[in-house]
């Protein structure tokens, strides 16, 4: 074994655990190398320590040798930094709670090699495993999606392939439709193909709920005409749109509402938009301003806070969110 090897196996792994060259001879001289060291080394301690010293900075001169070093220190340390293989392969073991998390936004044969890497057993058991839980982000649990379906309308958006389904709308209404992929979108636990359908006039593309999509066939590939404009991002197209909310075509309103008691104390830190003011009107009353997409995701936000909000303007949602709210007290027979 050469000297160079002696001194990575022997530095300990971390700038908090760095030692000296002094102690590094130390540590050799009582590993199981020491015999193979003392023959690399001058018998003289001194001189043991000036060729580890010189040997050291010649390693750092090489990156591939991984090696740290503080310069500054009244003597001079050194340590053995991580290796990126192994930190590798500690990320991949801690992605593998986020696995069926992050697999939906892979493609069919990233999703393969995913599964591949998390297969193989690692001797290392991560403790950080231990102490994350990853919650759902709402009461329902999530959808199981067909599998063969999936791999099919992957491989039309990786492929830029037209694909025909047979879509169920969120009326119920399932019909048959010739749909040009762009990409996908990813909302909590739920997958959506944002998608242009062919043979329509209408610009753009919508959102179609991957677990409302059955019996795929793959098609030709796709036309220009039904393309994503290369000069645009995917990812800046889907926020321009309003996507995550499914707000593609509402307009937007200046929404002014009061949260009472608890509701929106904290609503600085996820503000409902770039522009949005909130005035203290007592310790249990705020009201927020913003500039919002009167979209069916708003609506379920404001419905979301029963009777600790209350819309002020525009009257047009006031009158909606109020008429909604009768509907429900019928329900109840109250």
């Amino acid at each position: 074994m050469q000297l160079e090897q002696i001194i990575y196996r022997t530095l300990p792994e971390g700038e908090h655990k760095a030692i000296t060259t002094a102690q590094l001879l130390e540590r050799i001289q009582a590993s199981g190398w020491a015999h193979q060291a003392a023959s690399l080394l001058p018998g003289e301690r001194k001189s043991a320590i000036q060729k580890l010293r010189r040997q050291l900075d010649g390693m750092m001169d090489n990156p591939d040798k991984l090696i740290g070093s503080d310069r500054q220190s009244r003597q001079q340390i050194y340590w053995r930094k991580p290796d990126p293989q192994k930190g590798l392969a500690y990320l991949i073991q801690e992605l593998s709670l986020l696995q069926d998390v992050i697999k939906r936004g892979l493609s069919p044969k990233t999703q393969q090699d995913f599964d591949a890497l998390l297969s193989k057993r690692l001797s290392h058991q991560s403790r950080w495993l231990n102490k994350l839980y990853v919650a759902p982000s709402g009461v329902w649990q999530p959808p199981v999606l067909d599998a063969t379906t999936t791999e099919l309308v992957y491989s039309a958006i990786e492929q830029e392939l037209e694909f025909s389904c047979d879509y169920t709308n969120i009326q119920g209404l399932k019909r048959r439709v010739r749909l040009a992929p762009w990409g996908l979108m990813v909302k909590a636990e739920k997958v959506y193909v944002v998608a242009r359908e062919c043979g329509k006039n209408k610009p753009g593309a919508v959102t179609y709920a991957m677990i409302s999509i059955e019996n795929v066939e793959l098609e030709n590939p796709m036309q220009l005409s039904d393309m994503l404009d290369p000069a645009i991002d995917f990812k800046t197209y889907c926020e321009q749109e309003g996507m995550g909310q499914f707000a593609k075509g509402t307009e937007s309103i200046v929404l002014t509402m009061r949260l009472y008691g608890n509701a929106g104390r904290r609503i600085h830190d996820t503000p409902l938009s770039t522009d949005m003011q909130v005035k203290e009107i007592s310790h249990d009353c705020r009201e927020v301003t913003a500039t919002v997409h009167n979209s069916v995701e708003l609506r379920k936000f404001l419905r979301g806070f029963g009777a600790e909000l209350q819309v002020m303007a525009p009257e047009q949602l006031r009158s909606q969110m109020a008429e909604e709210l009768k509907q429900a007290l019928a329900w109840y027979q109250i």
